[in-house]
């Protein structure tokens, strides 16, 4: 052990202290000297070299930057699974709706989960639903307007010609 680390030893061993690390180079090698006082008194020293410390180090660095790029990899994987889940009802009840848009209401979303793209699609559906009736009352009033339109204008023809008109004579 050359002086200037006995040196180091002796102070910090005087100033109280039972164990501690000390750094120095031995044959162009940098180290650490560990030492611990045992309660015999004697001492206990160990020397390590830096390479050694470092290249456990860098072992370690490099397992956890493997780990991180695969953590990586797979929360990139697991997002765009989850954005595909998330997005695909979306885009079914968006062409639904652009085939409503171009006159077919034969639509139908199944409807596959209980979120809100669930009850999106439910409502979709009871829209359709909806709006078929309304179409249906709507032919109802139509046919209805086009009899009262017929009845209306047999009625006009009958009060200007009277009995010169041909709805006269299929009414009695």
């Amino acid at each position: 052990m050359n002086t200037e680390i006995a040196n180091n030893l002796k102070n910090n061993l005087s100033n109280g202290e039972k164990s501690g690390l000390i750094k120095y180079t031995l044959n162009k090698q940098p180290g650490t000297i560990v030492y611990q006082t045992l309660s015999n008194g004697w001492i206990l020293s160990a020397f390590v070299p830096m390479n050694e410390v470092l290249e456990e180090a860098n072992r370690l660095i490099i397992i956890s930057i493997i780990i991180l790029i695969v953590a990586i990899i797979i929360g990139i994987i697991y997002s765009l699974l989850f954005a595909r889940t998330l997005t695909k009802p979306v885009k079914q009840l968006s062409n639904s709706f652009s085939v409503v848009a171009n006159g077919n209401l034969n639509t139908y979303l199944e409807i596959k989960s209980k979120d809100e793209i669930g009850e999106l699609s439910h409502e979709f559906n009871e829209f359709i639903k909806k709006l078929l009736i309304i179409i249906k009352d709507i032919q109802l009033l139509a046919q209805k307007v086009v009899a009262s339109n017929k009845l209306l204008s047999e009625s006009s023809d009958i009060l200007i010609y009277g009995e010169k008109s041909q709805f006269f004579k299929e009414k009695s």
